[in-house]
Order: structure tokens, then C-alpha cells, then sequence
């Protein structure tokens, strides 16, 4: 899915945050993981997809738009909860 339209479909998760806010919160709550997952994607690409929930929301995979966002990712790989029902 192009990251544009993710960014513009998908909500962060349980707040209602903009994307900024989501960011820039993992960033100062979470930092090392934020670190630890950027140059793993950095180097070995997104293994996992995240998942996007019924309800538009971001159940899975925060850290790794805050990895791919800061990679200036043109893609991001997703999967829907109602894929495997």
C-alpha cells in the first residue's frame, strides 16, 4: 500500500492522535525500540507486515511506521484482520 494512503486510512490506535502526535510519542516513550526497529528495517527491509483492524485503526506495527516514516518509505506492506476469517 503506498504510504500516503496508509497514513491518510489508517488511525494510529486507541487515542485520537495524528500520525505526528502517535510518532512523535513512540519516539519519547519508546525510544530504543524505535532505534532498535529502524535500522533493522533499515538493513533488512519490513519482514512483518502491520495490521490494520476493521475499525481503520492500527492494531499491530506502530513501531514499524515509526521506522518506515522516518525511512521516507514510499510502501508500506499491511494486512487486514478480516483476511484470515
Amino acid at each position: 500500500m503506498p504510504m500516503v494512503e496508509f497514513l491518510a486510512f489508517t488511525i494510529p490506535g486507541d487515542q485520537d492522535w495524528s500520525w505526528a502526535s502517535q510518532l512523535k510519542w513512540l519516539a519519547e516513550n519508546h525510544p530504543k525500540e524505535c532505534r532498535d526497529v529502524f535500522w533493522d528495517i533499515y538493513y533488512n527491509g519490513q519482514q512483518e507486515p502491520v495490521l490494520i483492524g476493521d475499525d481503520q485503526r492500527l492494531w499491530d506495527g506502530h513501531h514499524r511506521v515509526y521506522a518506515l516514516v522516518g525511512l521516507k518509505a514510499q510502501y508500506i506492506h499491511v494486512k487486514y484482520s478480516w483476511e484470515d476469517q
